[in-house]
This record gives structure tokens, C-alpha cells and sequence, in this order.
């Protein structure tokens, strides 16, 4: 009898040893449950002499899967001193002088670093709970890419997009030009890859570096229509999709979405 009541005893000692034993990131199983209100834009400050860069594209795609891919939508911005210009000739370097503009606008000097939704510029280790937090926000206003038209003799862009407010809203349409499936050389870690697949590369803003004012009041919208000609001769239409986002400075996006620019007709 004695033995069995320090047996009894010694259990909750036990069981207390055996769940400090489990690390702490093991101890749950399974997504953690998240609502999804709106979309996310992810803008990635990025180079392809940027070592570190690679990981963060990673980052991205696990959190497509995650929430969805039309839930977030990244946008990878080409620029800085770890980048590689582009040429009227050359598909070779991916940053472009929008992209350095960014990058200069937004104070952005090393890499990757991320935006979410245009908020503070992130280190690529906080990316997964800011996206967290973003896409559980009610959206303010609907974003909608209504019409694209891409004419192969003239490589002309024609995108119509439409804002829609929830309230009374005050911000501006922004209307991107990004390419996937770019096979380019990037540097990743130690090694320097001559193949690698460049995805969500931020190619023109269509309307400008920082978009069209438009101020709405609830229930109201408004529809834009913009024509982009392709700057580079070695952009693949096929490749290519509009980014349409509304946002002001206070709110930051308040929603976007991505929609593939069709085959030329």
C-alpha cells in the first residue's frame, strides 16, 4: 500500500516532466483556424544578387497555400544595390527604374524585406503573422479587374477595373504589370542558380507610380480604363497579370486582386 501511494504521487510530477519535454511549437497539430475577409498584397523587396532572397520567395508560396492564392498576392519589386538592371535588349536583370523607385520612395536598403498591405517594410521572419492579421480585416471597398484586351500586332495592354465601396472611402486605384515563368540567374545562398524561375515580377505600373485618386461614398463605384504598350520586346504576354489594388495611406490596401492578362486575340 505504501508503494502504490508513492506511485500515485510520482504521476503528476511525471506528467508535468513529460509535456515539458515536448518542444513548444510541437505541442499543436493542424492549421490554426483564420477567417479570411480580404485579400493580401505582399509587395517583396528583392534582387537576384541577394542571397538571402530566395527564402523569402518560400515564404510566399507556403502562404498561397495556406490562404489561398488568390487570397494573398505578392508581388516580387526588383531594385536597390543587390539588383540586376534590365535593358531595351536583355531579359538578364529584373529591376527596372519604377522598381527603384519604390525602392527609394519606401527607404528600402536591404533585402528581402516586405510590405503587407503598405504597411512598414518587414523583415521576411514577421511576413507570416503580418499576412495573419491582414486578411482577417474587413475590407472597406471591393476591387474588381473588369476587362482585359491584349492586341499581339501592337503588344497594347487594355485593363478596366472598378472600385466598389463598403463606406464612405477615400484612396487610389492602383493598376500593376507583373510576369511569372522568368528563368533568370539568381543568387541562392552559397551558389549562384543560371535557371532559376522568377515569379510575380513586378514589370510596369500601368497608371502611374502611385495610382488615380478616386473617393467614393458607400454603395457607390467607379470603373477606369487604362492602355498599357509593353515596354520590353522579351515580356511574355502569356506570362503576364494585372494587379489591381485601392489604398490610401491611412488604411493601407484595403483590397486587391491578380487577374491573367488573356491570349492575344
Amino acid at each position: 500500500m505504501k508503494l502504490l501511494r508513492i506511485l500515485a504521487a510520482m504521476l503528476p510530477l511525471c506528467a508535468l516532466t513529460a509535456c515539458n519535454d515536448v518542444d513548444e511549437q510541437a505541442r499543436y497539430e493542424g492549421p490554426i483556424p483564420v477567417v479570411v475577409k480580404k485579400n493580401v498584397l505582399l509587395e517583396d523587396f528583392t534582387g537576384q544578387r541577394c542571397t538571402n532572397c530566395p527564402k523569402g520567395h518560400v515564404i510566399v508560396e507556403d502562404m498561397k497555400r495556406r490562404y489561398g492564392a488568390d487570397h494573398v498576392i505578392a508581388v516580387s519589386i526588383h531594385g536597390g544595390s543587390l539588383s540586376n538592371p534590365d535593358s531595351p535588349t536583355s531579359g538578364a536583370g529584373l529591376a527596372g527604374e519604377e522598381g527603384n523607385q519604390y525602392h527609394t520612395a519606401f527607404g528600402i536598403e536591404t533585402w528581402p524585406k516586405g510590405k503587407i498591405d503598405r504597411g512598414t517594410p518587414v523583415d521576411v521572419e514577421e511576413w507570416n503573422k503580418a499576412v495573419r492579421e491582414a486578411v482577417e480585416v474587413e475590407p472597406k471597398a471591393d476591387v474588381e479587374v473588369t476587362a482585359t484586351h491584349f492586341d499581339a500586332d501592337t503588344r497594347t495592354l487594355t485593363v478596366s477595373a472598378k472600385v466598389a465601396a463598403r463606406q464612405d472611402v477615400q484612396g487610389k486605384l492602383q493598376l500593376w504589370l507583373t510576369e511569372s515563368g522568368i528563368v533568370a540567374m539568381q543568387f541562392n545562398d552559397k551558389t549562384v542558380d543560371r535557371n532559376y524561375e522568377h515569379n510575380h515580377v513586378f514589370r510596369a505600373a500601368i497608371n502611374g507610380l502611385w495610382g488615380d485618386e478616386i473617393t467614393l461614398a458607400e454603395g457607390a463605384e467607379e470603373e477606369r480604363t487604362y492602355t498599357y504598350t509593353l515596354l520590353r520586346p522579351y515580356w511574355n504576354a502569356a506570362n503576364l497579370s494585372v494587379v489591381a489594388f485601392y489604398y490610401n495611406d491611412a488604411d493601407g490596401v484595403m483590397q486587391v486582386v491578380e487577374q491573367a492578362v488573356p491570349a492575344a486575340e
